[in-house]
């Protein structure tokens, strides 16, 4: 396919690149959202134990892609700088609109900060996006870095975040 044909399907590259990632995370987006839908608190797994797990989850897509995580990460930091703002729903154009990678975590963060069992400063809002691009930064900057020890990092700074007296664990 020639770019001009590429261009007539996608407005920006950033599209492009999201749209393919997208299906990647989009998995681990739906098994957060059916869990917020279900009400699943009547799991005996406390939400620092899902958020782990979750971080896992997201550490292993980002490994096994990693050339396209490295892409999608390389889209997400020219785009913010190009519109210097946060994402906004209706940017059709915007790699974090399209593969919401900070969805992953934000509704279990969310959910574990209203019932008060994660700190709720900072917010998901906030954390959320940093922790997804602490990820996504040592995917493309690290490639001999496996999913195990990213996992750890990533979750370990989540948890002194929002749960401190788990950091141990």
């Amino acid at each position: 396919m020639s770019p001009a044909t590429a261009y007539n399907h996608f407005p920006a590259k950033h599209a492009l690149i999201a749209e393919v990632y997208a299906p990647l995370i989009a998995p681990l987006v739906a098994t957060e959202q059916a869990r917020a839908a279900n009400g699943d608190d009547t799991t005996d797994t406390d939400p620092a134990t899902l958020l782990v797990e979750q971080i896992r989850a997201l550490a292993r897509v980002c490994v096994r892609n990693r050339g396209l995580t490295a892409a999608y990460w390389a889209a997400v930091q020219d785009y913010a700088v190009r519109v210097e703002a946060p994402p906004e729903p209706d940017d059709e154009q915007d790699p974090r609109t399209i593969a919401p990678v900070a969805d992953v975590l934000h509704d279990l963060v969310e959910r574990g900060q209203a019932a008060g069992e994660l700190r709720p400063d900072p917010s998901a809002d906030t954390l959320c996006p940093i922790l997804v691009d602490i990820l996504l930064t040592r995917i493309a900057l690290y490639p001999a870095e496996t999913a195990e020890p990213l996992t750890r990092l990533v979750a370990g700074l989540a948890l002194g975040v929002l749960a401190p007296e788990r950091v141990a664990d």
